[in-house]
Order: C-alpha cells, then sequence, then structure tokens
C-alpha cells in the first residue's frame, strides 16, 4: 500500500440530483394516449397516436391503435412520475394564465 494510504473505503457522495443528457439520435414519439397497466414489480405505459384513418373494431365498439412506445419502469418510480408530471403542469398552468408574462 502506498504511503499516506488509507484503508478505510471512501464512501460515495450523496447525489444532488439528476442530469439527463441527450446525446446522438434517439426516437422521439408523438402520443396523444397513454394505457398504463401493472404487475406485481413492474409499471407499464404504453404511448398511442389516436389518428385517422382509424381502425374501428365493430364488435367492441372501439377505436384500435398501435402502441408507438412502451415504457417499463419499477413500481417504485410510480410516484416519482406523478409527482414530476404534476410539477410540470402546475408550470404550464401558471404560464398561461400570465400571458404578457416577460421571460
Amino acid at each position: 500500500m502506498p504511503r499516506g494510504a488509507s484503508k478505510q473505503k471512501t464512501r460515495p457522495r450523496k447525489a444532488k440530483g439528476i442530469t439527463v443528457k441527450l446525446e446522438g439520435t434517439i426516437p422521439i414519439v408523438y402520443a396523444n394516449f397513454a394505457s398504463v397497466s401493472h404487475t406485481p414489480q413492474e409499471l407499464i405505459l404504453d404511448f398511442c397516436l389516436v389518428a385517422p384513418p382509424y381502425d374501428f373494431d365493430e364488435a367492441s365498439q372501439k377505436v384500435m391503435s398501435r402502441v408507438s412506445m412502451r415504457v417499463v419502469t419499477p413500481i417504485e418510480f410510480g410516484s416519482a412520475l406523478v409527482d414530476a408530471i404534476s410539477t410540470q403542469l402546475k408550470k404550464i398552468e401558471s404560464e398561461r394564465s400570465q400571458p404578457n408574462k416577460l421571460k
């Protein structure tokens, strides 16, 4: 062991947050409908684009739509996702209520 080196393991620093980095090209999928389901361990979000021409199922009297993207996350992530969406919707509502606000 080099001089001055400690036998103690260093603890990882506690993260103050996460910065999202977009590198390269990632697929962008537009959706105007989402279906949410779950398994005992996972939350499943299926995103769809419902647009004409509609695929209509006569038997069920429902519009059929193909899933454009499926996102599967751990169940524990659900509450954080709801909180994040709620925060963004509140910001949008605030901005819309002040149309002449300078940014």
